[in-house]
C-alpha cells in the first residue's frame, strides 16, 4: 500500500490541484461463462498533493458445483475498501479499512500450501479489517515498514485476528531490491488465519521472510 496509488493507470477525470482516476474490470471463469461465474469490479482514487485517496469493489459470482470444492459451498465475494497515504516527508503513513462478504471472501488458508489445507475451518462470511501502518526512509537505499491490522469477523464464530509487521528494505536499483520482515499473528478463538504460506495452524504463528526482488 505504499505509494500504489493513484498513478497506477485508469483514466485521469480531472486536472488543476488534484488528480482522480478510475478502473474497472470485467471477467469470466475459462470452465463456465455463464452468469454465475463473473467478476466486476472497480475503482477510484484520488490525489491531493501528499494525500493518496482510494476505493475499490469488487464482486465475484461463482457457481455451486465447482471441481475443486466437493462440499458444495461456493466461493462467492464482495469486497469493499478504502484507503489512504499521506506523505509527510519524513514517514508517510497509511490506513485502509475493508469490508467482506461471501464464503470466498476472506480466506483461511493459502491454497499454495498444502500443509494449510487441513487447517481451514468455517470460514468468515462477513468481516471489517482494519490496518494502520508506515514507511521511513532511513537513508537514500533504506526503508523501515511497520504496520499493525485488525480482523473483526461478524459470524457466529466470532474469529478474530490481529498482526503485527515490522521490516526493510534495501534498494540496489531501479529493477532489484533485498528486504527482509518478520510478522507475527494472533487468532482470538483457535486456529484460523495463518501468515503466507505458515504451515502453523495454532492460536498464534510467525513468519520471517528474507528475499530479494527484481522487476524485468
Amino acid at each position: 500500500m505504499e505509494d500504489n496509488f493513484p498513478g497506477s493507470g485508469g483514466t485521469p477525470m480531472f486536472g488543476g490541484g488534484g488528480r482522480v482516476m478510475a478502473r474497472d474490470s470485467f471477467g469470466n471463469d475459462r470452465l463456465d461463462t455463464s452468469a454465475a461465474n463473473r467478476a466486476w469490479g472497480m475503482s477510484i482514487g484520488a490525489g491531493f498533493g501528499p494525500l493518496s485517496i482510494r476505493a475499490a469493489h469488487q464482486n465475484r459470482h461463482v457457481a455451486r458445483v465447482r471441481l475443486y470444492d466437493a462440499a458444495g459451498n461456493n466461493m462467492e465475494a464482495m469486497n469493499s475498501l478504502v484507503a489512504a497515504n499521506l506523505n509527510l516527508g519524513w514517514a508517510t503513513v497509511y490506513a485502509a479499512y475493508s469490508v467482506n462478504r461471501g464464503w470466498g471472501s476472506t480466506p483461511l488458508f493459502n491454497p499454495e500450501n498444502p500443509y494449510g489445507a487441513g487447517a481451514s475451518t468455517i470460514p468468515s462470511t462477513n468481516s471489517r479489517d482494519v490496518l494502520v501502518g508506515m514507511a521511513v526512509p532511513l537513508s537514500h537505499s533504506t526503508t523501515f515498514l511497520a504496520s499493525v491490522m485488525h480482523k473483526n469477523d461478524r459470524g457466529l464464530m466470532h474469529r478474530d485476528a490481529n498482526m503485527l509487521a515490522i521490516g526493510a528494505s534495501y534498494v540496489v536499483s531501479r529493477h532489484t531490491d533485498f528486504y527482509a520482515s518478520w510478522s507475527h499473528m494472533r487468532n482470538t478463538s483457535g486456529p484460523g488465519y495463518s501468515l503466507g504460506i505458515s504451515s502453523g495452524t495454532g492460536a498464534t504463528n510467525s513468519a520471517l521472510n528474507i528475499g530479494m526482488r527484481h522487476s524485468f
